[in-house]
């Protein structure tokens, strides 16, 4: 993904057979239109692997997100314990905690997600509305200060910006949930509706688009 999004492409699901993707560069519109081709499909669920367990530093309350690191472990934010992150290693086998309950540097009130971030970790604290950057050993390096109400699960890009749904209550940004934010924090783009989208803003309702990285660094709105 270039610094300028000259390619950021986004997908509105408006309805179930209804598919708008925009392109940010030209602002294309494309309509795909029909029903799903394959009625008879379905899921088949088998157990592939266990983490966590019942007793000790590996038990697992409520499991809010699990995000695979980049050594093939796994990071788990846990709602029984929203303060810290379990770290697991590739073996499935527990192999730390990450953060503290607190204000302070690499401490939470919610660790809600995790993401990997280089060779280390970032986890986003919507409840401090703040995200916490962890180096490879997991030391905290550096915190980044979220522009509003951190809603659903964030992205962190190829070219280390990150994108997020928030809530930023200023006046020219009142509707758009959507935010593209650098290292430091800062609003690099806010995603202004399609046209003819309803905005999310309606007073004491609550809605977020879902998000999602494609493999060449951009990523969907949903």
């Amino acid at each position: 993904m270039s610094p300028h999004f000259s390619r950021l492409l986004f997908s509105v699901v408006l309805a179930p057979t209804l598919l708008f993707a925009i392109e940010s560069s030209a602002q294309t519109k494309y309509v795909v239109r029909g029903s799903a081709s394959c009625r008879a499909c379905t899921l088949e669920l088998r157990r592939e692997l266990t983490i966590g367990g019942d007793h000790g530093p590996a038990a697992l309350g409520g499991v809010a997100d699990v995000f695979t690191l980049p050594d093939g472990g796994y990071a788990v934010t846990d709602c029984g314990a929203p303060e810290t992150d379990a770290i697991f290693s590739k073996t499935w086998s527990f192999v730390r905690s990450v953060g503290r309950a607190g204000r302070g540097p690499g401490e939470f009130r919610y660790a809600l997600f995790a993401r990997p971030r280089g060779g280390g970790l970032i986890v986003f604290d919507p409840a401090a509305r703040r995200a916490v950057v962890f180096d490879e050993q997991f030391a905290p390096r550096r915190t980044i200060a979220l522009p509003g109400e951190l809603m659903g699960a964030p992205v962190v890009l190829g070219d280390a910006h990150i994108a997020l749904n928030s809530i930023v209550r200023t006046q020219e940004r009142i509707g758009l949930l959507v935010h593209i934010v650098d290292t430091s924090g800062r609003i690099v783009r806010s995603i202004a509706p399609s046209a003819g989208c309803i905005r999310f803003d309606v007073p004491g309702e609550t809605y977020y688009r879902s998000l999602a990285e494609t493999p060449r660094g951009s990523f969907w709105v949903a």
